[in-house]
């Protein structure tokens, strides 16, 4: 494998917080873009094989998109989380949004066992 490639599949994993990624159809590469500048230029050139097939294998590019994927599930999960946990301040707006439903602490926290996920960083 690559250095820079290891190098970068190693900060995912140490990171993951640098590498949420969102989908947008007009960008390309699948649609996939970045929101960390920092990291950009360098996930785009390693995904797009014309660039650099002579040093990424289609394998190792397989494995960057499946960690880049476990990184925005995990990002989307948190995002949900963060949403239910709006419910819970007592904020008309967000009672509005949620049909006047208020989620318990404890629901939440059963929820994200439930989900696999029982990590309390939300």
């Amino acid at each position: 494998m690559n250095q820079g490639l290891a190098i970068l599949m190693e900060r995912i994993d140490t990171n993951p917080e640098e590498f949420y990624q969102y989908s947008n159809p007009t960008t390309g590469l699948g649609g996939v873009t970045h929101t960390s500048s920092r990291w950009s230029a360098v996930i785009l050139m390693a995904l797009d094989e014309q660039r650099s097939g002579d040093f990424i294998t289609p394998e190792e590019r397989a494995e960057l998109r499946r960690k880049l994927g476990v990184v925005s599930g995990d990002a989307f999960h948190k995002h949900v989380l963060r949403k239910l946990m709006e419910d819970q301040t007592g904020d008309d707006s967000s009672d509005q949004r949620s049909g006047g439903k208020k989620v318990t602490f404890q629901q939440l926290t059963a929820l994200n066992a439930k989900l696999g996920n029982a990590s309390s960083k939300i």
